[in-house]
């Protein structure tokens, strides 16, 4: 996360305040134009939105973490809520734009952010850690758990 200057990375083109049917969530509807480096991710898989996604929205493409720090900029972290619609266009270069939602971690000015031009950052996806999180909480699985994490003197 040190270097943020070769992450896949977007210009928002639209940000609106999403109804949520859970709780009492902030929620944002989020279109992108199109994705630079998209292919730093992973190796050869092109980077695709997905729910889980850890983003910086900022108003200023940072190049390294403490570019966060400036004063005078506006950033934020977001997670990814669900995928809307990805577009592929295909005229010799392949173009991904992105509709998602997002829940970040403090509430948008959307007067403020609506005078600026935003950046989605990709930082990293957190599913995999919610499902081990999960599997290591349910109630059924406590005595693999203790096993597991007993010495052989103790079990």
């Amino acid at each position: 996360m040190e270097i943020l200057q070769s992450s896949p990375f977007a210009e928002v083109v639209s940000i609106k305040k999403a109804p949520d049917n859970k709780k009492n969530r902030m929620l944002y509807n989020v279109r992108t134009n199109r994705w630079r480096n998209r292919s730093s991710v992973h190796g050869n898989e092109m980077y695709k939105t997905l729910t889980g996604d850890v983003f910086i929205l900022a108003d200023f493409k940072p190049e390294i973490v403490n570019d966060l720090q400036r004063t005078g900029k506006m950033w934020t972290l977001v997670v990814s809520d669900g995928v809307v619609e990805e577009e592929e266009t295909n005229d010799h270069n392949v173009e991904l734009r992105s509709s998602f939602k997002i829940l970040p971690s403090k509430d948008i000015d959307l007067d403020e952010v609506g005078q600026k031009s935003m950046f989605m950052i990709f930082l990293t996806n957190i599913t995999p850690n919610r499902r081990i999180w999960e599997a290591l909480h349910m109630s059924r699985n406590s005595k693999l758990i203790q096993k597991g994490l007993c010495s052989s003197n103790e079990c």
